[in-house]
């Protein structure tokens, strides 16, 4: 009898690094690319304050917005690195959301910035922004989103190992 896929535990909306395949399969592992989808209400913005220094991808309510981003079936080990990957629940925090995609509109799990890690004044590396440009391009998420990303500010990480490390993500392929 031939082996049937399960269906996951659980579906995970990504909209920011772990746009960037690669690196989010390494964070975890058994989650599965099901597809594109977009979440309309909201808005991607970098204030979430991370312990490097930087800001990282966190969602806010805008109802004039919509955020395009990638939807992966997690089972419950991906869900548990994933978690622990996001610094849940500390850092960042679960958020139901529904995803309207080509089969219909989907109820996922998004991860955003715990009120006490959200800080306006944040501003990205630059190599933050190419995981989420480099993962949009590869995933074909619409242009303007492409263009808004290209059009936010980044800062340089003053940590060289650490900026060569993550832009490794980007040469694998």
């Amino acid at each position: 009898m031939p082996a049937t896929k399960r269906p996951p535990a659980m579906i995970y909306f990504a909209y920011g690094s772990n746009l960037c395949e690669r690196r989010f399969l390494h964070r975890a592992k058994a989650a599965r690319f099901l597809r594109i989808g977009q979440v309309a209400g909201y808005r991607v913005v970098f204030h979430k304050r991370s312990n490097d220094g930087s800001g990282k991808a966190t969602l806010i309510a805008d109802e004039s917005q919509t955020v395009f981003g990638a939807l992966y079936g997690l089972d419950t080990e991906a869900h548990r690195r994933l978690r622990s990957a996001e610094g849940w629940p500390e850092h960042y925090v679960e958020q139901a959301v529904n995803v309207e995609t080509s089969a219909g509109l989907l109820p996922a799990i998004t991860y955003v910035a715990a009120k006490e890690f959200y800080d306006p004044t944040q501003i990205p590396y630059g190599w933050y922004l190419d995981l989420i440009r480099f993962g949009g391009r590869k995933m074909g998420l619409p242009p303007e989103t492409l263009e808004s990303l290209d059009a936010a500010p980044s800062k340089n990480d003053p940590v060289q190992k650490r900026t060569k490390n993550e832009e490794a993500w980007l040469k694998l392929d």
